[in-house]
């Protein structure tokens, strides 16, 4: 038969074996179980104006996050409406590490002076990436995020005060980039089907 003591005469006080309570409201780190009933996919897109009439042979993307690494598709639009627009050409390039990626094409994209032009990256289904980013807006385009759940209708956002960190390469030079500073920290870029995710935390 079990037997309670009323006071602390037989164990003494008790006290904390030990403990890690310094500082308070941090942030979160996730603890959970749940089901993603819908595929999500995350794009990234930026806006650029051509100042002269050349040919893009190449772009070159600086990523700061490579949790799953998998193939990206870089294509360039015609226009600076996310979604829309004339495709202009595409390549596909599999990202492993962070750093710079250059993405160079089949052959020269011919883009026309002040005209405007948006390239778009797309991640391949199970790869999660990030996007390096500076501090300060591309003067010359917005940048965006594009989010897709399911079957909804995408998300297309800008990215107030910031931009991705990228430069073109045309035949005669760089036609334009936004490389001013780096690593602080990464905007998604990521493609997962539905699944089950389940988050736990262990102590040693």
């Amino acid at each position: 038969k079990f037997q309670g003591y009323a006071n602390d005469a037989v164990f003494g006080n008790i006290s904390a074996i030990t403990s890690q309570t310094n500082s308070a409201n941090n942030g979160y780190l996730s603890l959970g179980s749940f089901i993603m009933d819908q595929s999500s996919l995350v794009t990234a897109s930026q806006i650029f104006t051509a100042s002269s009439i050349t040919q893009i042979t190449s772009i070159g993307v600086y990523f700061s996050g490579a949790g799953t690494p998998g193939n990206v598709t870089l294509s360039v639009y015609t226009g600076s409406t996310i979604g829309s627009g004339s495709l202009l050409g595409s390549i596909v390039a599999n990202v492993s590490s962070i750093g710079l990626k250059t993405f160079t094409f089949d052959g020269p994209i011919t883009v026309f002076q002040g005209a405007s032009y948006y390239f778009k990256l797309t991640p391949a289904l199970n790869t999660n990436l990030g996007l390096d980013y500076d501090n300060t807006a591309f003067i010359d385009g917005a940048s965006y995020q594009s989010q897709t759940y399911g079957s909804n209708p995408t998300n297309n956002s800008t990215i107030s005060n910031k931009s991705y960190r990228f430069v073109i390469n045309g035949l005669s030079g760089t036609i334009a980039s936004q490389t001013n500073s780096a690593n602080n920290g990464y905007l998604s870029l990521s493609s997962r089907p539905s699944n089950s995710i389940v988050t736990t935390a262990s102590q040693v």
